[in-house]
Order: structure tokens, then C-alpha cells, then sequence
């Protein structure tokens, strides 16, 4: 007796249509479940915060998990559906632990713990990701630029590094003035170092780096107002000079390029 013919692949493609409908209403069925079993059992013992949490974090997992069962078809090269899985679910994971760190754990440590607990769940993220994706690039891209994004990839670590050490073992030993001209400085020298280690590869024009440079200009210039007069100031008066030199230095860089877009205009473009 013949065996029976496969079905067509379009009628495949509906069928995994249909189940995945279905598994997707299934989900959100399955939350809503656990919100009112949460509601009914465990919500009496937190407060409003931290039940918003618990009831948005899990939509977001459940959505998640939705979303990587529908994450497929052609999606370029071999391996790219299953690095596409791995960032939703590590995307949907960091934003639900921010979301229930903040009202459940965030009051038993200080702003700078917070903050070093944040750039670890950042470098955490960073490095899933990181590894899912490295080698991705084709191949000419990949000889043209070499070790440069892998070196640049780990000065980027190095600094999460050093902020996360430095806000959740130094920091408080300091004033919140010197702290912040501190991750200042280390900005700089991670953009510094950043555009050393692809300068010669973008081939930027002179015009950009002028750009880079009053990037470079407005931090330094935040780093020693930070470090040598924001103390006798309010946080408000900080955030003025903040304010005031962002606009000095915009206005510069609107000036420039507005220069640079008359030159190029007065170009003779029929020749």
C-alpha cells in the first residue's frame, strides 16, 4: 500500500499558521491566569508597585516566548533565527528583572549599588548577545575591518567594567559631583580610545571629526565643572550648566554645519 503524499508546502505553512495562533492565545491565556492567581493569593502582601511589576514583567516574558515562536522563515544566513531567539529572549529577561528589581530590591541599596547593579545586568546582556552575534558579519566586511570591532568591543567591556567596580565599591566614598566627573572622564577616555581603534577604517572626513571633537569639547568641559566647582551648587543649579553649556555647544555645531551645507550648495554641480 503507497504511503500517503506530504501535504503541499503551503498547506504546511498554514498548518504552523494555526498552531502557532494558537499557541500564542494560549500564552496570554496562561498569564492571564497567573495575574489572577497572583491577585487572589499573593497580592495582599506588596504593595501597588511591586503587583504592576509582577503583573508586567510576566506579560513581558510571555510575550517573549511568543515572539521567539514566531521568529523564523528565511531570515538570512544559516544560524541568524536562533541568534534573532537568543536577543528577544535576553532583551525581554533584562527588561523584566529592571522592572522587578526596582520596586522589590531597589530601596535596600543606595543609588550608586543600583547603578552598579544596572551596568552588570547591561554587560551580562552585552555579552549573551555579543557571543550570539560575533562572526556575523560577510566575510569582505569582515577582512576590511579585522580585529577592530572585537577590539572595540572589549575596550566597551572593559569600561562597563571599571564604571560597575567603581559605583559599587568607590563610590560612595565620594560626593555625587566627583562621581559623576568621574564617569565623565572615563567616557572620554572610552570614546578616545573608540576612535582610535576605527579611525582608519571609517575614513572619517575632517568635518566629522570636527563633530567628534565638540562632542569631546562639551564633556571635558562637564568633567571640570564637575570636579572642580559643582560642590557649593544644588543639583538644579548643575543641571543648568548642564543645560547651558549643551546649548552653547549645539549652537556651535548648528553654526558649523550650516557653513558646510553652503559650501556644499555653492558647489558648481553641472560640471
Amino acid at each position: 500500500m503507497p504511503a500517503p503524499a506530504a501535504p503541499p508546502p503551503r498547506a504546511r505553512r498554514r498548518s504552523s499558521v494555526v498552531k502557532r495562533s494558537q499557541a500564542t492565545l494560549g500564552g496570554f491565556i496562561l498569564w492571564a491566569a497567573f495575574v489572577v492567581v497572583w491577585l487572589f493569593f499573593f497580592a495582599v502582601g506588596y504593595g501597588i508597585f511591586e503587583n504592576i511589576a509582577v503583573a508586567l514583567s510576566s506579560f513581558i516574558i510571555i510575550a517573549g516566548f511568543i515572539a521567539v515562536m514566531w521568529t523564523g522563515g528565511a531570515m538570512g544566513p544559516s544560524g541568524m533565527e536562533n541568534r534573532a531567539r537568543i536577543s528577544i529572549l535576553s532583551t525581554v529577561f533584562l527588561i523584566a528583572f529592571v522592572i522587578l528589581w526596582l520596586p522589590f530590591y531597589a530601596e535596600s541599596f543606595n543609588v550608586n549599588k543600583n547603578a552598579a547593579v544596572m551596568l552588570t545586568s547591561l554587560l551580562v546582556f552585552i555579552g549573551v548577545n555579543g557571543a550570539a552575534w560575533i562572526g556575523i558579519a560577510p566575510e569582505e566586511a569582515r577582512k576590511e575591518m579585522g580585529k577592530r570591532p572585537f577590539a572595540g568591543g572589549v575596550v566597551f567591556v572593559l569600561w562597563l567594567i571599571f564604571a560597575d567596580y567603581w559605583f559599587w565599591f568607590q563610590a560612595d566614598i565620594y560626593l555625587w559631583e566627583y562621581n559623576i566627573a568621574i564617569l565623565l572622564l572615563s567616557v572620554i577616555v572610552l570614546g578616545a580610545l573608540e576612535v582610535g581603534v576605527f579611525y582608519s577604517v571609517t575614513k572619517r572626513t575632517g568635518g566629522e571629526i570636527k563633530g567628534v571633537g565638540l562632542l569631546f569639547g562639551w564633556l571635558i568641559v562637564l568633567f571640570v565643572w564637575f570636579y572642580f566647582f559643582a560642590v557649593p551648587f544644588n543639583v538644579y543649579q548643575n543641571f543648568a550648566i548642564v543645560f547651558v553649556t549643551f546649548m552653547i555647544f549645539a549652537a556651535i555645531a548648528a553654526l558649523w554645519g550650516g557653513r558646510q551645507w553652503r559650501e556644499i550648495e555653492s558647489l558648481d554641480w553641472d560640471d
